[in-house]
């Protein structure tokens, strides 16, 4: 291989955009070598526009959030309420 005037070789470069790819390819292998231990690997719903309500309306809805969730068939409930 030919070095550069930075005295790196091409080879060194391809290598880096292979590890850089294989890297995007497996996450967890980038999350070992920065020390960081992920705690769940599920989705997540983040409301981008929490919405306020009423009291009332409140209750309303939080007692059919209760209902949805105690529903065998219901995996997960998301809303956006403030």
């Amino acid at each position: 291989m030919l070095r550069t005037r930075l005295g790196s070789t091409g080879g060194d470069r391809r290598e880096r955009r292979r590890g850089g790819r294989a890297a995007a390819r497996d996450p967890l292998r980038v999350l070992e070598d920065r020390r960081i231990t992920p705690l769940s690997a599920e989705s997540e719903y983040i409301p981008q526009t929490p919405v306020e309500l009423p009291e009332d309306k409140a209750t309303e809805v939080l007692k059919m959030i209760d209902l949805l969730e105690q529903d065998d068939d219901v995996q997960r409930v998301c809303h956006n309420l403030a």
